[in-house]
């Protein structure tokens, strides 16, 4: 490298940095999920947890049954767990309602690891809103994992389903404050610039040696 490329590199350096005294990084928030379940009564696999809001629908659990509501599958690798989970569950019951067991996971073919977990939450019976706070620990998702709710309906005297409505205003699951973002966290605004910069000023080195 030349003396007059080692001086541009330096002068690259030098803004990246002081441009990092600037742009902030992007830090850790929690995210709320949407429960959306895309066919009533279907099975588990059109169940999903949505960033964004669906349109209003409801879906079925019967007695015992354990359906699962999925982000799909990280697309790099992230830690998350750590700190308060939050289900808001907007939910019909039959007449003496029941329990339900709630578990977030981290789910492979290899895996099912356990994030957050209550159980033997009680359900009212008839249409009932109501919230309930998991602690979570620390998990390590590599690209691939996914990022799974499950449910389980434990019917009271009375026979009869669980409907879990998702849609604007209807059951969402909360993140902890120490969340990334799921599944594929953005990189930085610095991150970007010095990449492209770098690759500029290489441009620039690489020009100058074929003059």
């Amino acid at each position: 490298m030349s003396v007059n490329d080692r001086k541009v590199f330096v002068m690259a350096l030098m803004l990246v940095a002081l441009v990092s005294i600037f742009v902030p990084v992007a830090s850790a928030v929690s995210e709320t999920w949407y429960l959306y379940p895309t066919s009533t009564g279907g099975p588990p696999a059109y169940l999903h947890l949505e960033k964004t809001y669906p349109e209003t629908g409801g879906y079925n659990i019967g007695n015992g049954k354990t359906p699962d509501w999925n982000a799909g599958p990280a697309q790099c690798s992230l830690t998350l767990g750590e700190g308060q989970w939050s289900l808001y569950l907007d939910c019909t019951a039959p007449t003496n309602g029941g329990t339900i067991d709630i578990r977030v996971s981290r789910w492979s073919e290899a895996s099912d690891q356990t994030i957050a977990s209550a159980n033997g939450v009680s359900i009212a019976g008839d249409h009932s809103t109501q919230t309930v706070q998991m602690s979570g620990v620390n998990r390590d998702f590599e690209s691939g994992v996914w990022l799974v709710l499950f449910i389980t309906w434990h019917q009271g005297a009375t026979a009869g389903d669980l409907t879990v409505w998702g849609g604007n205003g209807k059951s969402t699951l909360t993140t902890p404050g120490s969340d990334p973002g799921f599944p594929v966290p953005e990189l930085s605004s610095l991150a970007l610039f010095s990449v492209g910069l770098l690759a500029l000023v290489g441009y620039v080195a690489y020009k100058r040696r074929k003059i």
